[in-house]
């Protein structure tokens, strides 16, 4: 959702994604660079990548803002409350997304696998296909440790769908949000 509305003020929270279509799956090889940076392209320089992906995805995702408490006190006129701020930038995100606006172009994965969007309101309806299935442990973020040496931590998860919605475990939001303001308060006073 970074990619259709973004502020450093502020964070997206997924709570659930609700799953609409079967789950298949796309096995294909790619020829990949081992290294970065100038090279003469022989074939030492490649290497064969297998990649695993979903096809024909169609997700629902159930997501809020979350302000950096921080920051949402800091405002133009010194007056103003987290729940203040969230509640403009919600309104500014729905304002975008009903006109289809977006920063870039959202992916999954990779930035080849492009991902296209529309917004679901409250009122359509939405009926997730029925699939229970442990999916295993899932990449919830990356928790900044040095984010001016760009070192960061995977968090993980269980993942669980359970008639066809993959509930976000709450703590994980708690755990993680202090951290990511945190850093970008730090980069940025240093910047």
């Amino acid at each position: 959702m970074g990619a259709i509305y973004w502020k450093p003020q502020f964070e997206w929270i997924v709570d659930r994604i609700f799953v609409l279509n079967d789950i298949r799956y796309h096995q294909f090889i790619t020829r990949e660079l081992k290294t970065k940076g100038p090279t003469n392209l022989e074939a030492k320089d490649r290497t064969l990548m297998s990649t695993l992906t979903l096809m024909d995805v169609d997700y629902v995702f159930e997501a809020r803002i979350v302000c950096n408490p921080a920051e949402s006190l800091n405002t133009s006129n010194g007056h103003g409350t987290p729940g203040d701020r969230a509640f403009s930038y919600r309104q500014e995100a729905l304002r975008r997304m009903n006109k289809g606006n977006q920063f870039r172009q959202p992916f999954f994965g990779k930035s080849g696998m492009t991902a296209h969007w529309e917004l679901v309101t409250p009122a359509d309806k939405v009926t997730p296909k029925p699939i229970n299935q442990d999916i295993g442990e899932m990449l919830y973020d990356l928790r900044p440790v040095d984010i001016r040496r760009d070192k960061f931590e995977p968090i993980f998860f269980e993942a669980k769908l359970v008639n066809g919605v993959l509930e976000v475990p709450w703590y994980l939001h708690r755990t993680l949000l202090p951290h990511k303001f945190e850093a970008r308060a730090r980069y940025h006073e240093a910047a």
